[in-house]
């Protein structure tokens, strides 16, 4: 049991590492203009600190035009049964930005 419980600790670790990797990879790239948006999206990498702490990570991108913006979804598995089935995945959807007089 107590192996178990072990077991259960670090996959929570590695989940919680990994949302926290996906929130600041879309901060990151909300940032950007839609210009530079779609090759920002092909170049992702995983920081440093999750590569460190999620054996294999690897980060996948998608971005798709909507009618009313841009819909960026992030995806990340690393080494653990059936993680690359079931990445952690966040979605959210970026707005053009109004010019103001």
């Amino acid at each position: 049991m107590i192996v178990a419980h072990n077991r259960l600790l670090i996959a929570q670790r590695h989940h919680r590492v990994s949302l926290a990797e996906i929130s600041n990879q879309l901060e990151r790239l909300s940032l950007l203009s839609a210009a530079e948006l779609p090759a920002a999206v092909e170049k992702l990498t995983p920081s440093d600190f999750a590569v460190e702490r999620l054996p294999g990570a690897s980060l996948r991108g998608e971005l798709r035009e909507t009618t009313f913006g841009q819909r960026v979804s992030l995806e990340m598995s690393w080494d653990e049964i059936n993680r690359e089935a079931a990445p952690v995945r966040l979605t959210t959807w970026l707005f053009p930005a109004e010019d103001t007089p």
